[in-house]
């Protein structure tokens, strides 16, 4: 009894475990079969060895409860059966939904057929290895079309191999409804990419209107995950490569690190990084740089399958990037980022969809089979709206600066207009220069105190304006270029006193000079100058008589201020020819006492440093000389209603004055010397001109003929 029990026991067992490994049904090829996956009606097993031996070995079969097994070097076998039930013969199609696919080949064996024989040879080959014209049908997956005679069953064993994700997604057809899902994915994958290629034309024009690079950006970043898609759906290898195996084969990475790439390059300008978030902008170009390594090896180096991963793994990092940066920019209060977000949820949840399909995870729907594409478009378009968003904000921004420009150029041209006034209406000099010192423009007192037109200043250099009394010995034009060269660089200022002389009068128009060096935003230099007329000493009407005692240096700038300040008050008691003559004169023995009396240099020494241009240079050099430098010039004057009288004294070494005043004026002009008038002069200027006996104190008087009668 026991026996009996423990073989019952064993039987039931093995009922069960035969009703859960029983092979799956048949396949029923009805005349409307429209689409129908052969996961539920497929086992698979994987391996090497030859289809005999597989088919023998139907013990290693198992059900196909998901059509992915990620990335797998093995090879995979899946068998299934169809049957045709009716009376009439009929047509199966079988079409492998995964383009990137390698290699795919299918063995058939009919019901009383021996297996030997049908297994020798596949009676079907596809996939990316082998060029797209070798294809039973015209698209981008590959359909391979069996003849199935009436009311007989075929087993079929699909051998599969790839580099590629090991996806089987295969689904069945009835000749009746392949031309119509053919027909209508053409419908579908047209108005998808009809809507991306709208979306370049579109931004195209935006941006020959806006010449805004972000739209540039764009354009590539469309074009490019065209591509990508394209690709990746098999279009491009049935429209653009048919030929090209290789290329067609290794192609797909490539534009997944290019999109990537430009999606990078995209996003950092939408978001505007540099500005909001300058640390992840730097992270930007780090990514960046490894999607272009990445572009270089998918086209030179590596196999396919670590070039696909590369590209996963960089995929899921640029997403990450982009979509961190969109929030925290749109936690920062920018208006752009929330279409950004919105773009790429579009984007992502149909990702999703499609991926959970292909999982079997949810069923094969229109949403499911297109979410790529659909939720691609989205994006582009919610893309483009948040750009067109942006130049709306921009043109209202516009549009208020405008207006606010508007007020401003208003009263900027009222304060232009009284600065102007201001200016040509100023008592004082006010002018510029360029850098070469020529005038760039003049205000109208110049023109009205110096004579002058204004066409005529306009030609001239700011140093043909000096007054100069002699062609070669001009102290003036010399001290005045010394500080014209002070200008050396922007923000530089001097100031100094020089003679400008007038059109028509011989007599110059002491004048005191102020020079700015500016420089615009625009890169424009220019010399800023403002002078204005040294006017005569108030007092100098109520003077009676005047005695002054003056101690000066060594500086020749001191001769002509002082010979300024004591000629002044001539005009008191003589004619304005009289003030001039004994300037000058008061100038010259000032100025010899400096040079030939302190610091000691002689005629030919002076005569070679004006010929080379060194002469403030020599003077200088003598000044810090220990032996003359606490050396100073003591000068008397005293001036009343009769006569003016200076007395000069230097602490050098005198000299012979008997033969210089012997000296003949004329053979002085004959040799063009270049200096040695000064005490000629002085001899014509005073009435009385007595050196000491060693030469270095000369007393000069003038006396006024008005009261000399």
């Amino acid at each position: 009894m026991s026996n009996f029990l423990s073989r019952a026991f064993a039987l039931s067992l093995l009922l069960v475990a035969q009703s859960l490994w029983a092979a799956p049904e048949s396949l029923q090829l009805e005349d409307s079969l429209h689409r129908t996956s052969l996961q539920p009606y497929a086992t698979y097993a994987k391996g090497e060895g030859s289809p005999l031996e597989f088919w023998n070995s139907a013990d290693s079969f198992q059900p196909l409860k998901s059509n992915s097994f990620g990335y797998s070097d093995e090879v995979f076998w899946l068998r299934f059966a169809v049957e045709n039930p009716s009376s009439s013969t009929r047509t199966l199609h079988l079409e492998y939904d995964f383009s990137p696919f390698d290699d795919i080949k299918i063995y058939r064996v009919a019901q009383g057929q021996d297996p030997e024989n049908a297994l020798a040879e596949p009676v079907a080959i596809g996939g990316d290895r082998y060029p797209f014209s070798q294809r039973e049908i015209d698209y981008r997956n590959v359909i391979f079309s069996f003849e199935q005679a009436a009311s007989t069953r075929y087993e079929y064993l699909m051998r599969l191999e790839t580099s590629s994700s090991m996806i089987i997604p295969v689904y069945a057809f009835s000749d009746s409804e392949v031309s119509s899902h053919i027909a209508t994915e053409q419908i579908i994958l047209g108005l998808y990419y009809g809507i991306m290629l709208a979306m370049v034309v579109t931004n195209l024009f935006l941006l020959f209107s806006t010449r805004d690079r972000t739209y540039f950006l764009y354009i590539l970043f469309v074009l490019a995950y065209v591509l990508f898609q394209a690709t990746l759906n098999g279009l491009s290898f049935q429209y653009l490569w048919p030929d090209s195996v290789t290329w067609g084969n290794n192609s797909l990475p490539f534009f997944i690190f290019l999109t990537c790439g430009l999606i990078l390059l995209f996003c950092r300008a939408y978001l505007h990084s540099k500005q909001h978030t300058p640390t992840t902008d730097r992270i930007y170009w780090v990514v960046l740089v490894l999607n272009i390594t990445g572009m270089l090896s998918a086209l030179f180096l590596f196999n396919y399958r670590i070039n696909l991963v590369a590209s996963m793994v960089l995929t899921i990092a640029t997403l990450g990037l982009v979509l961190g940066n969109g929030i925290h920019i749109m936690i920062l209060g920018v208006r752009q980022a929330r279409f950004f977000l919105a773009a790429w949820l579009f984007f992502l949840l149909g990702g999703a969809l499609n991926v959970l399909k292909s999982a079997g995870i949810l069923p094969d729907t229109f949403i499911t089979t297109y979410g790529i594409q659909i939720g691609s478009a989205l994006e582009a378009m919610v893309l483009s709206l948040g750009m067109g968003d942006r130049i709306n904000q921009l043109s209202a921004s516009l549009q208020k600066n405008v207006k606010a420009l508007s007020v401003a150029q208003n009263e900027s041209e009222k304060v232009g207009i009284r600065l102007q006034t201001l200016v040509e209406e100023a008592d004082d000099f006010i002018f510029t220069l360029d850098e070469s010192w020529n005038f760039t423009m003049v205000n109208k007192t110049f023109q009205r105190i110096l004579k002058y037109g204004q066409e005529e200043l306009l030609s001239m250099n700011f140093l043909e304006l000096i007054y100069n009394r002699d062609w070669k010995d001009s102290l003036n034009k010399i001290f005045a270029l010394e500080k014209l060269e002070e200008l050396s660089k922007p923000g530089t200022s001097v100031s100094f006193q020089t003679e400008f002389k007038q059109k028509h009068v011989m007599e110059p128009r002491d004048t005191q000079i102020q020079l700015q060096y500016l420089q615009y935003e625009d890169g424009r230099r220019e010399i800023l100058g403002r002078g204005n007329i040294i006017t005569e000493d108030v007092l100098a009407r109520y003077l009676i008589k005047e005695r002054v005692e003056f101690s000066i240096e060594n500086y020749v700038r001191n001769a002509e201020i002082l010979s300024q300040r004591l000629s002044s008050l001539i005009s008191r008691f003589a004619d304005a020819e009289v003030q001039m003559t004994v300037r000058t004169s008061l100038r010259e023995i000032i100025i010899n006492a400096i040079e030939h009396g302190n610091l000691e240099i002689t005629f030919d020494e002076k005569t070679k440093a004006l010929e080379e241009g060194s002469y403030l240079a020599l003077i200088e050099e003598r000044r810090e000389n220990p032996k003359f430098k606490n050396r100073k010039i003591y000068l008397e004057y005293s001036i009343d209603e009769d006569r003016v009288a200076f007395r000069v004294t230097d602490e050098g070494q005198g000299f012979d004055h008997r033969k210089m005043l012997k000296t003949d004026e004329k053979k002085l002009n004959e040799d063009f010397m270049a200096h040695g008038r000064g005490i000629m002069m002085t001899v014509s200027a005073f009435d009385i001109v007595r050196y000491n006996e060693k030469g270095n104190r000369v007393a000069l008087v003038k006396y006024f003929k008005k009261n000399r009668s």
